[in-house]
């Protein structure tokens, strides 16, 4: 499964500016996800942008006052003289091929030229666009949709994935713990069924969670859970991570691993000899060699960063 993140979206869209042609005037996005690398292109331009519906009914995006808009900017988006029209990749063509009907269909003015582009084509339909960043084989899945394509062939974690994970105060085996499985606060409503939960909660809260997943409108196929006595005995083994990348590992169906945890996922995917995706930092780690790239040593650097900016902030603001 060939993965892309929002780092890899920004890097191909910017090295690849000088394929857009130097006189468009409009950029396009095909909701949703189009949005993404349509905003990228328009910033990096200074271009007006519209969505798909707005440029059928005449309507682009304000600029804003951050940035002022180019004099040159038409009024409208039928005054435009070339419009690129962007996706975020292209797999079959059937999406394309609507998009490209429901525009000729329209009453954009025939004088209007349109460029089609994508930031990621498959190879087999690559030549259905007019420019495509780069060619991704097939199956693929980007940060955008992680959790809402493919995840019948994903292992979830549950804790920090799902749902916030317990406090110290909650985790204490006992009716405290249990008030929290009960109570816990989704962070995502994945789209469609889940494959498989992979979790290192104990067997004997099995109960607890399909109750919390059920109530949370999670549907699944397979749990797999730790077989301990207690927290203490999962402690004192640190038994964690083996649990994950051995079930993970005989789980020939499954294609992806989602973990929470930055030195769990590293460890998942060495272990399992299978690629894991951290949800704590948004990077893919591979077997073998932990990281995709050297520059995502960098992004997770400076994602670090940010957040204990940002716990120094709201500390120092509640003094």
């Amino acid at each position: 499964m060939n993965y892309r993140s929002y780092q890899d979206l920004n890097q191909v869209i910017l090295s690849k500016l000088h394929t857009i042609p130097a006189d468009v005037d409009l950029v396009v996005g095909i909701p949703r996800s189009g949005l993404i690398p349509a905003s990228i292109i328009g910033l990096a331009l200074n271009k007006p942008i519209a969505d798909l519906a707005g440029f059928l009914e005449n309507r682009r995006f304000a600029s804003g006052t951050s940035r002022k808009a180019d004099s040159r900017f038409p009024n409208s988006v039928y005054e435009s003289k070339h419009v690129l029209v962007v996706d975020d990749s292209i797999g079959t063509g059937h999406s394309l091929a609507n998009v490209k009907d429901r525009i000729k269909n329209s009453n954009i003015p025939d004088s209007i030229k349109i460029t089609y582009a994508v930031a990621y084509a498959a190879p087999a339909t690559k030549d259905q666009v007019d420019i495509a960043f780069e060619v991704v084989k097939m199956p693929r899945i980007f940060d955008w949709n992680i959790f809402h394509v493919h995840a019948q062939d994903i292992c979830f974690d549950i804790d920090g994935v799902l749902c916030h994970d317990p406090s110290v105060e909650q985790n204490d085996d006992g009716p405290k713990y249990r008030e929290f499985l009960s109570n816990a606060t989704p962070l995502i409503q994945p789209h469609g069924k889940l494959g498989y939960l992979v979790t290192s909660r104990l067997e004997k809260y099995r109960s607890d969670t399909e109750q919390w997943m059920k109530a949370s409108g999670i549907e699944f196929g397979e749990l797999h859970m730790l077989n301990l006595d207690s927290a203490e005995e999962r402690r004192r083994t640190q038994a964690h991570v083996a649990f994950k990348a051995k079930t993970y590992q005989r789980l020939s169906g499954a294609r992806l691993f989602i973990e929470s945890e930055v030195d769990q996922a590293k460890r998942i995917a060495q272990l399992s000899g299978k690629k894991v995706y951290c949800a704590g930092n948004g990077t893919m780690y591979y077997p073998g060699t932990g990281l995709k790239t050297a520059s995502n040593e960098i992004a997770n650097f400076t994602f670090r960063i940010k957040r204990k900016l940002k716990q120094i902030f709201f500390q120092l603001k509640g003094k």
